[in-house]
């Protein structure tokens, strides 16, 4: 019949549809509902667990990570006006130190050495016998370089070619340095500071008979990066260098030579450092060169003046560098 409703068997195998079935038979038994609320409860709870582990897991892998990078390599140039003195911090614990500022700058490069904790120098290297490179370092071979005995050893003392007879306002020193064990180091020679530290001799090969152009030049290798300390070498030297090691001159941070003296370009586009340091201070010499600097801008470094910016630390994990200063410009 047209408009009936249909047996009532079929409306009831209409309404109790599969989905429906559990839900309907709880109710007909009389089963709580905070059972079914509960299952929803536990599942909840599980949830926070699970997310609790998951943050705990997140947390120990990380801590993880750090426990076993090593640490880094920390470079400082310290501010010693118009001269150089660099502190390298050794992964592994040790230092070195390259030059010593002028005579009258060598207390407070003792000083800044013990504020660092350093009561111990593993190496220092000498780059020249000028007074602004070599005359402070009368207070460190008293001070942090003592005579070494056969049961202990202070380090080594690397330098380059030299003259026998040098500036009075470093003569001291050289003979301090003479009454002890030392290493003159050539091109090409390459010596282990530490487990991951190498140092890389690029210069000088032979003696000119000028100490600026008998600097010793180098690279400190750390990881991927390259740092460069090329003393105050000059133009004829660039031009060696250039000639030699062309692209292999690139670094990551170099010191520019001779406190932003003469340059030749090709030279400064060979190394294209990311950051070119210069240890800077008052001096009748009319340095650094604006024309200079230019280069290294043009290049692409990023330029950091310790008359400007005081001591420099750079720190390097291997991959890459960070650069902290000890005011703003």
């Amino acid at each position: 019949m047209d408009g009936a409703r249909p047996p009532l068997h079929r409306q009831l195998v209409f309404k109790a549809r599969p989905e429906n079935f559990h839900q309907n038979h709880l109710r007909r038994l009389g089963r709580p509902r905070s059972l079914v609320g509960g299952a929803s409860f536990q599942q909840s709870r599980f949830n926070r667990i699970s997310l609790f582990c998951c943050y705990l897991f997140f947390f120990f892998c990380i801590d993880s990570i750090h426990a076993d990078s090593p640490p880094p390599l920390e470079i400082r140039f310290l501010d010693v006006g118009y001269g150089e003195a660099i502190v390298l911090r050794l992964p592994e614990g040790g230092a070195v130190l390259i030059d010593g500022g002028r005579p009258e700058k060598g207390p407070r490069v003792a000083s800044l050495l013990r504020q660092m904790g350093i009561d111990r120098l593993d190496a220092l290297l000498v780059t020249h016998f000028h007074p602004d490179h070599a005359g402070g370092l009368g207070p460190v071979f008293d001070q942090l370089l003592p005579f070494s005995s056969k049961k202990e050893r202070t380090g080594m003392i690397l330098l380059p070619l030299f003259p026998k007879a040098v500036e009075p306002e470093v003569e001291t020193v050289l003979r301090k340095i003479e009454r002890r064990p030392y290493r003159v180091v050539r091109r090409g020679e390459i010596i282990p500071l530490s487990d991951s530290v190498r140092l890389e001799a690029l210069h000088p090969g032979a003696l000119r008979g000028d100490p600026n152009e008998d600097s010793l030049a180098v690279k400190v290798i750390h990881g991927e990066m390259i740092f460069l300390f090329t003393a105050d070498i000059g133009p004829e030297v660039q031009r060696e260098l250039l000639a030699i090691y062309g692209p292999k001159l690139k670094a990551n941070v170099a010191k520019i030579p001779h406190h932003g003296g003469e340059s030749i370009e090709p030279f400064v586009q060979a190394v294209r450092p990311e950051r070119a340091i210069l240890s800077i201070g008052p001096n009748p010499y009319g340095l650094p060169k604006e024309e200079v600097l230019e280069m290294y801008r043009r290049a692409g470094a990023h330029l950091h003046r310790t008359d400007l910016e005081g001591t420099i630390t750079i720190t390097s994990d291997g991959r890459s560098v960070r650069v902290r200063t000890e005011r703003r410009r």
